[in-house]
């Protein structure tokens, strides 16, 4: 949901003031807005994920996954491998 917003780090610094342990976030990785969602306003890639939030969180994790579609839902040995990432991050207030 955090790309749907310009600023989705700004969120995230308000939600994880209510929050003593974990905030983990799942979301579209390195998404190209104009191919996208068209309400999708922010890519998450490499570049703009802080190493720590304004409120003393830390990044303790962070994974891309591609993403796999199963072309039939009778017979899920068939996956048709999609132009898609997601990606986690895990961080821990310190």
């Amino acid at each position: 949901m955090f790309e749907h917003f310009p600023d989705p780090f700004e969120i995230i610094n308000i939600l994880t003031k209510k929050i003593n342990k974990y905030f983990i976030v799942l979301g579209p990785y390195n998404e190209k807005l104009t191919e996208g969602e068209p309400e999708h306003v922010f890519s998450f890639n490499e570049n703009n994920i802080p190493e720590s939030l304004d409120n003393g969180f830390k990044l303790v994790h962070k994974n891309v996954y591609k993403i796999w579609v199963s072309l039939s839902p009778d017979d899920c040995l068939f996956y048709k491998k999609l132009n898609y990432s997601q990606f986690i991050f895990v961080y821990s207030k310190q």
